[in-house]
């Protein structure tokens, strides 16, 4: 079956500078040249916007700032920035459909696939859609509310985001979604094939699974990635002050792999900050700890993406083959997993005795044995990148879906 070709639709380029990029990357790569082409509805447009891989023909377009408001101050300027909203949503967006529907035909494009990642592709990917009159295929990777509270958008902003998310759904014909939470609700409720379709590693990329901790030198706690859960961050280093920074007798050391960090820093942390790396030294860096650290929001606003998001860290993670510390609420999409494959050990507690219990249990030899194993298990079925080709099929119609 010859693949169609395809518009990709997307708030963020395919390339190495961030998760979704990384993410786009590997699945662009999937895709034969001379069939795919790129639209990027960013922030920022760059002279020359960095896009991996080369080949790919790529539009760069800067959204309308007014679907990137952001919430400031009281009231009136809550009211200006909502303005602001609805008048780039009804002016300038049918300007933006024009372009990208001008560069779509002069690839003959046969399909949209629009990554639903910010509000501006909301609206543009089923008007775009519409106007070439071909099927709409999207992938989602956090909902709606998420994604508006992450811009600061005012609820009636995001009442108006969220109706166009859910008309964008409506006209898809297949989703891509990031977990098997996301799969249950998204069917029933929209009535659309899911495929799933989370960040995966290549057999090359991993490291063989430890079957015991470190024996020697400091226990080391590592973290790679956006540090968006602030308030359990700051809890799991309140929680080492109280213990001294002692773990099993040991010393602890905190290893970020991370563009940023934040929380109050005792005097008596020991805390490596490494900064941005490549996805290959990332995964080596990890490998080298005893547990590595996935916390995720106990915020009510957040629960929606707690319960239907998958942090893609946790793939990071598993490739390291070192046990897992979840910390973040027993509903979550990841504490799930976990239920089922015993990758490590969780906490859903903000308090201090609770983390530093689960770390000292994180040491355990029983516990490093069944991680191991569950390690090798996910990553050789459900996180195995062998497996991309065929889902990427079966979202785009390049194949039939499985039976």
């Amino acid at each position: 079956m010859t693949p169609p070709r395809v518009l990709l639709l997307t708030g963020t380029l395919p390339s190495e500078s961030d998760v979704g990029g990384l993410i786009l990357r590997d699945l662009v790569r999937l895709y034969p040249p001379g069939r795919l082409c790129c639209c990027g509805l960013l922030n920022s447009v760059a002279a020359r916007p960095s896009v991996d891989p080369g080949w790919l023909p790529t539009l760069a377009l800067r959204a309308p700032r007014g679907l990137l408001a952001r919430r400031r101050g009281g009231l009136a300027e809550r009211a200006v920035t909502h303005a602001r909203f609805r008048i780039a949503r009804r002016l300038h967006r049918p300007n933006l459909v024009r372009r990208v529907v001008a560069f779509a035909r002069e690839h003959q494009v046969e399909l949209v696939w629009a990554v639903l990642n910010q509000p501006v592709t909301y609206g543009v990917a089923p008007a775009v859609a519409d106007c070439l009159n071909v099927p709409l295929v999207v992938t989602v990777w956090d909902p709606p509310d998420s994604v508006c509270l992450n811009a600061n958008l005012d609820r009636f902003s995001t009442a108006l985001a969220v109706r166009d998310f859910e008309r964008a759904l409506g006209r898809a014909s297949r989703c891509g979604v990031i977990s098997e939470a996301m799969q249950r609700e998204y069917e029933a409720r929209y009535e659309c094939h899911t495929v799933v379709m989370r960040h995966a590693v290549r057999a090359d990329e991993c490291t063989r699974p430890a079957r015991c901790p470190n024996s020697q030198g400091p226990f080391t706690i590592g973290f790679c990635g956006s540090l968006y859960a602030v308030r359990e961050f700051r809890a799991l280093l309140a929680a080492l002050d109280a213990a001294g920074w002692q773990i099993a007798g040991r010393p602890v050391r905190l290893r970020m792999v991370s563009a940023a960090v934040s929380g109050r820093i005792g005097p008596n942390a020991w805390v490596e900050w490494l900064g941005w790396r490549p996805q290959r030294e990332v995964i080596r860096i990890l490998s080298e700890s005893d547990v590595n650290y996935l916390p995720y929001w106990f915020d009510m606003q957040r629960r929606n993406a707690v319960r239907l998001c998958f942090p893609s860290k946790l793939t990071t993670y598993l490739a390291a083959g070192r046990p897992v510390l979840f910390h973040g609420p027993d509903d979550a999409a990841p504490a799930e997993l976990m239920r089922r494959h015993p990758i490590g050990v969780c906490c859903h507690s903000l308090a201090g005795a609770g983390l530093v219990a689960a770390l000292s249990q994180s040491v355990s030899l029983d516990l490093y044995a069944r991680a191991a194993e569950a390690i090798e298990r996910l990553v050789a079925s459900e996180f195995n990148a062998a497996n991309l080709p065929g889902r990427l099929a079966q979202l785009l119609g390049a194949s039939e879906p499985d039976e």
